[in-house]
């Protein structure tokens, strides 16, 4: 035989707005309930403020400015957790909208080659211990000068391998030329086209990892915030890089 339903006046679902809460058991010896409409399990106590968008844009504002989640989160009175969590969102969704090089070169076949790219590398200190092993992961850039003067960034995060540049360097239209340092990775670039130096145009480079690393907190010191997630590095890039309008 079915049970009734359950409908407690003046109580109301924080989610959805229901009042159709049995009783869910007890955590911490408070009692729970769940909704039936939406299956949401709370407790009385808890407290679900709706913070508008302003207060969401307010901390991906703060993130890209070199804040950590602790510290937004102690700024807004929010917890941690929840300013990751609109963070994060707010980070995939800038990672969507990012225009790749491969589809910059789909658009613009038939137009004058790029003048220059230049490589370059940057150490992060993301990282995962697997097994006893850390996995280290760089963040590699390629700064593209079209023939108009117009600059863009693409990027890659991964390990210093060939496979992690190779990925990136086939998402990339051709130039006229390509400025690098002296890793032997770059062996893959046409020889009569590369450029081998620290001056000149990979100094962009090094102005686009000092620009990151002033806005990311993710890679400061590791003793003050580094990111666990490769993933989340990435979008995190993308979200600053949109910012900037680098992309």
């Amino acid at each position: 035989m079915a049970q009734p339903r359950v409908y407690r006046d003046g109580m109301q679902c924080p989610r959805c707005g229901s009042n159709w809460l049995p009783k869910y058991g007890r955590s911490r010896g408070k009692q729970r309930y769940r909704c039936q409409q939406c299956l949401y399990r709370f407790t009385l106590d808890a407290q679900h403020p709706h913070q508008p968008e302003r207060v969401k844009n307010m901390a991906v504002a703060m993130y890209t400015e070199g804040n950590s989640i602790e510290a937004i989160g102690r700024m807004l009175g929010m917890k941690s957790g929840t300013v990751y969590s609109w963070v994060k969102k707010a980070c995939q969704a800038r990672n969507l909208l990012r225009i790749t090089g491969e589809q910059r070169r789909d658009r613009s076949r038939g137009r004058a080659l790029p003048k220059v790219i230049s490589f370059d590398e940057m150490w992060s200190y993301a990282g995962a211990r697997r097994r006893g092993k850390r996995r280290e992961c760089w963040v590699w850039t390629a700064v593209v000068e079209e023939a108009d003067g117009r600059k863009w960034v693409d990027y890659e995060v991964g390990d210093r391998s060939e496979a992690t540049f190779l990925r990136l360097y086939e998402r990339l239209p051709e130039a006229e030329r390509y400025r690098t340092d002296a890793y032997q990775v770059y062996g893959w670039l046409p020889t009569d086209r590369h450029e081998v130096g620290k001056g000149s145009e990979v100094n962009r480079n090094e102005g686009l990892h000092s620009r990151l690393r002033d806005k990311l907190n993710r890679l400061h010191r590791r003793t003050k915030g580094y990111s666990k997630s490769m993933t989340m590095l990435g979008d995190s890039i993308a979200l600053v890089c949109l910012t900037l309008k680098l992309i």
